[in-house]
């Protein structure tokens, strides 16, 4: 929550600086990678609906794509919990 509203911040008031809005990213995305499955399946389909809204604010086409990276890693997931019920 907090990497996500600094990045919603950052975006709004340093559009230029994408270097930080890149760190954000890929904080969020590390984050998601090491601890999505220490999370409930509410929490991850929260992550992933808050990731869908920072890709669809975002101009960048790389950061873009690292918000999906993350996403995608989420919902593999979820994926496996619910093939191995």
């Amino acid at each position: 929550g907090n990497l996500r509203a600094a990045y919603l911040n950052n975006l709004r008031d340093n559009i230029d600086n994408t270097n930080l809005l890149t760190g954000l990213a890929n904080s969020i995305l590390d984050l998601c990678k090491q601890k999505g499955s220490v999370m409930t399946m509410d929490e991850r389909a929260l992550c992933i609906d808050g990731m869908k809204e920072l890709q669809e604010r975002t101009p960048d086409k790389y950061i873009k794509g690292i918000f999906n990276v993350a996403t995608n890693s989420l919902k593999k997931i979820s994926g496996a919990e619910l093939q191995g019920k």
